[in-house]
């Protein structure tokens, strides 16, 4: 009896029926930033600390943690997954982060980095943020290659803002 119910339980899992594994992606905290410099020459930097502090022009706006969950006020509102999905308030987003940073939003990469750290991508001439105008803007990572993802989630998190919403009551 036994033989079969573990038999049972490993096909399922073979064919995807057992519940995915939902703890978020281990990534790299390290300091790293994004420099952003406008048309106008206005320059704003997105950061990331080596304690996991995301912040804005020097003002924290969340955490993120070895694990990818993303803290605002100590709670937890946001999770990137393993598989590189953006949850938020417990649930997935269309969002997700490469391993590389690459910001992926429907199926679109709507911003990469290259090897140099030069950001491209139509995100970046269409997004309609209320702290920064990235259409012709130099927008550039500085930091180490690990430190990309968890950066580039808080870059998610932060124009997006769902992520660092509380959940609703």
């Amino acid at each position: 009896m036994r033989a079969a119910a573990a038999a049972i339980a490993l096909a399922a899992a073979a064919a995807g029926c057992m519940k995915p594994d939902r703890s978020g992606a281990k990534v790299e905290l390290a300091d790293a930033r994004l420099e952003m410099v406008q048309q106008d020459g206005t320059k704003h930097v997105l950061s990331l600390s080596a304690t996991g502090a995301l912040a804005f022009d020097g003002e924290t706006f969340a955490t993120i943690t070895a694990d990818s969950r993303l803290l605002v006020g100590g709670k937890e509102t946001g999770k990137l997954e393993k598989d590189g999905v953006l949850w938020a308030q417990g649930v997935p987003s269309n969002v997700v982060i490469k391993p590389g940073g690459t910001f992926v939003m429907n199926g679109v990469d709507e911003v990469r980095l290259d090897e140099d750290g030069v950001a491209t991508g139509p995100l970046l001439a269409t997004m309609d943020h209320p702290r920064m105008d990235l259409d012709g803007a130099k927008v550039t990572y500085v930091g180490p290659p690990g430190a990309r993802r968890p950066l580039m989630t808080g870059f998610a998190a932060f124009v997006t803002r769902t992520p660092l919403e509380p959940a609703p009551k």
